[in-house]
C-alpha cells in the first residue's frame, strides 16, 4: 500500500492577545491507523504544551510579540500522532504557563499507508531569517529503493511574522516544487501568516528545501519526512537530517 495523502483540515484560529490553547480541526474522513501531521504557526517567545500521545517534530519559539516591525518573528510546531481506536485530543498549548500568547493558527493533515510502527523519516528546521523573503532548511541525505509514492511524504510548514503570501516552495538543489494545500493570513491579535505543502516526488538526493515570502519579514520553515511500510521495499532507508 503506497503511503499517500488523503486530507487536510478546515483551520482553526486563536485571534487574541490573551493566553490560551488553540484546538485543532480534524480532517474529513479520519480513521483509525492515519497518520495526523499538526502544523501550527504562533506568534511570541513561548512553549506551547503539546496533548498526550502526540510526537513533536520540530518547534521553534522565539521572537518578540510586536506585530508590525522587522524584530517580530514567527514561531510555530510540528507534530504527528497516529489515530487510535478513536480520536485523540486536537487541543495544543492546554497547560497553564504553556500556552499560546497571541495569534496562533493551525492544520491537521491527514496520511494513510505510512509506516505503522516508526513513519517519521526525518525532519528539519531552518533558523529564523531577518528581514527576508527566503528562507530555507537545514541540508539532508536519503537513499530510496525506487522515487516513487510508495517511500514518503515531505510536508512543509511555512511561518510569517507578518502578513505574506508564500510561494516557489521547493527543494533547494531539486527542480521540485511542493503542492501548496493550505494558507492562511490574518492581522488580527498580532499579524502572522501559514502555509502548508507536501510533496511525494523526489528532487535531488541531497540538499534542504526553500520557500518566499511576498515581504522581507523574520520567517520560518519546518519539514518533515514520513516513510511508506519498509517491509514492501527491501534496502529501503530513511531520510537523514542535519
Amino acid at each position: 500500500m503506497a503511503i499517500t495523502y488523503q486530507a487536510i483540515s478546515t483551520v482553526a484560529l486563536k485571534e487574541n492577545n490573551n493566553d490560551e490553547s488553540l484546538t485543532l480541526n480534524a480532517p474529513a474522513g479520519v480513521t483509525t491507523d492515519d497518520l495526523l501531521v499538526a502544523c501550527i504557526s504562533f506568534r511570541g517567545a513561548t512553549t506551547p504544551s503539546i496533548p498526550a500521545d502526540w510526537n513533536l517534530i520540530e518547534r521553534t519559539e522565539t521572537g518578540n510579540l510586536s506585530a508590525n516591525n522587522n524584530n517580530a518573528r514567527a514561531s510555530g510546531l510540528m507534530a504527528w500522532i497516529k489515530r487510535g481506536a478513536t480520536n485523540p485530543s486536537f487541543v495544543f498549548g492546554a497547560v497553564t504557563g504553556q500556552q499560546f500568547p497571541n495569534l496562533a493558527f493551525g492544520y491537521v493533515v491527514r496520511i494513510d499507508g505510512q509506516d505503522l510502527t516508526d513513519p517519521l523519516a526525518g525532519s528539519s528546521v531552518n533558523t529564523l531569517a531577518s528581514t527576508n523573503t527566503t528562507v530555507t532548511t537545514g541540508g539532508y541525505t536519503r537513499s530510496f529503493l525506487t522515487a516513487t509514492a510508495d517511500d514518503y511524504i515531505e510536508i512543509m510548514l511555512c511561518m510569517g511574522a507578518q502578513e505574506v503570501t508564500w510561494n516557489t516552495q521547493q527543494y533547494i538543489t531539486g527542480p521540485t516544487a511542493m503542492t501548496e494545500i493550505a494558507q492562511r493570513t490574518s492581522t488580527a491579535g498580532r499579524d502572522g501568516s501559514i502555509a502548508v505543502a507536501r510533496t511525494n516526488v523526489l528532487g535531488d538526493t541531497t540538499g534542504g528545501f526553500s520557500a518566499v515570502s511576498s515581504a522581507a519579514r523574520r520567517n520560518a520553515l519546518i519539514v518533515a519526512s514520513f516513510g511508506g511500510p519498509r517491509s514492501t521495499a527491501a534496502g529501503y532507508s530513511f531520510s537523514t537530517f542535519f
